[in-house]
């Protein structure tokens, strides 16, 4: 599969159902209702993994809110390490008041895990709930 297939799949899918996308859109912006949309997101890459080419109902909206819980249980415990690392960080530069080397470090180190390390972690999130769903 080529770059130009890759970005024409990319603007094909989401067009199959294009209420979905916005109802989606709108949900991911509701605190607490965003669960909701995790929960989709997840139904979604499970029903692309099975070759699924249509973006899947919004049906069993319970079911959706308790998936998207438990990305989010997973994505807090996968990332303790990286904020306790990150609050080591932010208290030195605390400490040191007059020096600076410890916030510009804090907010390298930020940006470096915002970019890296978040996405992997929410995709280890999801694989892991794939694989709890899937032993179910």
């Amino acid at each position: 599969m080529d770059f130009g297939e890759i970005v024409s799949n990319a603007f094909k899918y989401p067009s199959t159902g294009l209420i979905k996308v916005l109802i989606l859109g709108i949900i991911m912006i509701i605190p607490i209702v965003n669960f909701i949309g995790w929960g989709y997101l997840l139904r979604i890459m499970k029903a692309t993994f099975t070759g699924f080419n249509e973006l899947p109902d919004f049906d069993q909206v319970g079911d959706l809110f308790m998936d998207g819980l438990k990305i989010l249980v997973i994505f807090l415990i996968a990332a303790v390490p990286v904020i306790i690392v990150y609050l080591i960080i932010i208290f030195s530069a605390i400490a040191a008041t007059y020096n600076y080397i410890y916030l510009v470090i804090a907010i390298i180190f930020y940006a470096i895990m915002f970019l890296l390390l978040y996405p992997y972690l929410l995709m280890y999130a999801v694989r892991s709930i794939t694989l709890l769903a899937s032993n179910e």
